[in-house]
């Protein structure tokens, strides 16, 4: 990881179809969707924390019975704050819709 980046990983025992559709929801919920890609399950989003643009690549991954999600954040900061705050926004969203 550089600076200004962080990331995490979310596992969640659903069909691939709801959570990218889930997610979908919650970028739109907090912040708006700069791409997405049905073929290699990705979506870049941004979303804000502060005075910051946090922009957040996301790749869904199945595993088992359910999907890993990766989130990949990128901030301006050297500390990693604002990707750190970016993805929390982006999770507990997506986790409050599922």
């Amino acid at each position: 990881m550089g600076l200004g980046e962080s990331s995490r990983q979310l596992y969640v025992e659903e069909k691939m179809e709801k959570v990218f559709s889930v997610l979908q929801k919650a970028i739109t919920n907090i912040g708006h969707i700069d791409e997405i890609n049905k073929k290699t399950k990705t979506i870049i989003a941004k979303t804000r924390y502060g005075l910051q643009t946090v922009k957040i690549r996301i790749s869904l991954v199945p595993k088992n019975d359910g999907i890993i999600i990766n989130f990949n954040g990128f901030a301006d900061d050297i500390w990693g704050g604002g990707a750190r705050k970016g993805i929390d926004k982006i999770a507990n969203e997506f986790e409050s819709l599922i």
